[in-house]
């Protein structure tokens, strides 16, 4: 028989494993492991060998290098740097040069038409005038005064100035401006302003002693219309944007 616990063979008659120590004496053989029949062997599932089919090779075309090399060149010596140098250096004199002459050409005729243009410019025109003389009007019971001017001297004396390029303004000793540049009207002793419109204003006229229109020595400045604050006040002939002559009237109006 065998242990029940080892499954060593154990004598007849023993009351113990040798193997494992089991008291077998009382133990029942253990049941006999159940026989199932054999199963026929089962048969392999036959592999059939696939044929290999050759993959067909499409043959390419060769195909022409792009790429065409240029013809080779005979070999050429290297050239002589100093003797390059020198031509450019040369070349550089040259254009120097070339630039002076053109500079100097080019500053002098510049010198020579400036000069030219200021041997064509007239002398600048001046006026000399004498010492204002007053006279006074009583108009609606106020006191005018009227203020007449000779004109010196013209220089250069063969300028030719009409009166028509003439302005005249006034100023106020105290500054503010008593009459805006103003064209001259011929002298009209029966136009002054007689304070028709309840105003008197300050007005300007010229007397032309030699009747040719143009602004000569001898001819005759008037203002009228003065009250006291053109006393000390300035008067100003003016040209073409410029102060030809002036004179400052009188400190105390008579």
């Amino acid at each position: 028989m065998n242990c029940p616990r080892c499954g060593a063979p154990v004598q007849q008659g023993m009351e113990f494993c040798s193997a494992c120590g089991m008291n077998v004496s009382g133990a029942s053989p253990p049941p006999a492991s159940p026989q199932y029949p054999q199963q026929q062997a089962t048969q392999p599932y036959p592999q059939q060998p696939y044929p290999t089919q050759p993959y067909p090779q499409q043959p390419y075309p060769p195909q022409p290098y792009p790429y065409q090399y240029p013809p080779a060149q005979p070999y050429a010596p290297p050239k002589d740097d100093a003797s390059s140098v020198g031509k450019v250096i040369a070349i550089v004199l040259v254009l120097l040069v070339v630039f002076v002459v053109i500079g100097a050409v080019i500053f002098y005729l510049f010198v020579a038409s400036v000069e030219d243009l200021v041997d064509d410019l007239p002398d600048a025109t001046t006026v000399t005038v004498r010492s204002p003389e007053l006279s006074s009007r009583l108009i609606n019971g106020t006191w005018y005064w009227d203020a007449t001017i000779v004109i010196g001297s013209v220089t250069p004396s063969a300028t030719d100035v009409p009166w028509r390029d003439v302005t005249v303004a006034l100023r106020a000793g105290t500054g503010p401006t008593l009459l805006a540049p103003t064209m001259p009207r011929v002298n009209s002793p029966q136009s002054y302003d007689d304070a028709a419109d309840g105003t008197v204003d300050v007005e300007v006229w010229y007397a032309d002693a030699d009747r040719d229109g143009d602004l000569t020595t001898g001819d005759t400045l008037y203002l009228t219309g003065l009250t006291t604050e053109a006393q000390m006040g300035e008067l100003e002939l003016w040209l073409d944007l410029s102060v030809i002559g002036s004179c400052t009237l009188p400190t105390n109006f008579p």
